[in-house]
């Protein structure tokens, strides 16, 4: 939501492409993160070799990115530049159970999903509990399993593989679940969610209730690379130097 940095593969990670909202666009490699603010020129890099495998990058706060390692459970904050600004924290001594996902929320706060007991929880900074939610496995009545979490406008939206997305409130109450299953990650630019799901593309207005379709896929490579973001609400294909070239659909879908 695609390569291992969304859980969909576990094959070597190919780099991965992302853009916050001041419009700088970051890599995310196998061994190394970089930072790029025009092509080809490289700002920025920070190894990840020290703290796991199969990084996942929340832009969130982009004064305060943030890496995930799902394999060690840890988490790292970086400031702007890339570079570590504090000790790592091991996410599963302070939580305990098994964390598989982590994203930002307002005011620098973290929303987990922690798999053993299947529970959506809001933390601070720090992992201080703030918000803990009943079982969701017994509440849907099947495992959850969880990929991403994104905060977006009045929700926060768990990605699971088999249960689609899973919609909640700012408060943590579960709302609804909307039988999608993204091949992509989901890519926040301004009032827009966007992401693949069935070979096609999806963009999620924050005022709407559901996402709706866009267009084919006419580039069905972008299935199985994360080789796309959106900058400035415009879709781009990025090449391996850091190059952006339009990204082109095959159709509109009709309204």
């Amino acid at each position: 939501m695609l390569a291992s940095v969304c859980g969909f593969s576990q094959r070597k990670l190919e780099p991965n492409w992302y853009c916050d909202e001041l419009g700088f666009l970051y890599s995310v490699n196998e061994n190394f993160v970089q930072k790029y603010s025009n092509g080809v020129l490289n700002d920025y890099r920070f190894s990840t070799m020290r703290y796991g495998a199969q990084p996942r990058l929340d832009l969130t706060n982009p004064f305060l990115p943030f890496l995930f390692f799902p394999d060690q459970g840890t988490l790292i904050y970086l400031d702007n530049n890339l570079t570590l600004v504090e000790d790592p924290i091991f996410c599963n001594d302070r939580i305990q159970g098994q964390i598989e996902a982590i994203g930002g929320s307002r005011g620098d706060a973290l929303w987990l999903y922690e798999a053993n007991d299947s529970k959506l929880i809001k933390t601070s900074r720090q992992l201080e509990p703030i918000y803990t939610s009943n079982n969701l496995s017994l509440q849907l009545g099947t495992p959850v399993h969880v990929t991403q979490i994104i905060e977006h406008a009045n929700r926060v939206i768990l990605v699971d593989p088999q249960n689609g997305l899973l919609v909640f409130s700012l408060f943590g109450a579960f709302e609804k679940q909307i039988p999608l299953y993204p091949t992509s990650l989901l890519n926040k630019s301004g009032d827009y969610l966007y992401f693949i799901a069935d070979k096609q593309w999806y963009r999620w207005n924050k005022q709407a209730a559901e996402p709706s379709a866009l267009a084919k896929i006419d580039n069905l490579i972008l299935i199985t690379k994360n080789n796309w973001i959106v900058k400035n609400t415009k879709v781009f294909e990025v090449e391996a130097d850091g190059i952006l070239k339009d990204f082109q659909l095959l159709e509109n879908l009709p309204k």
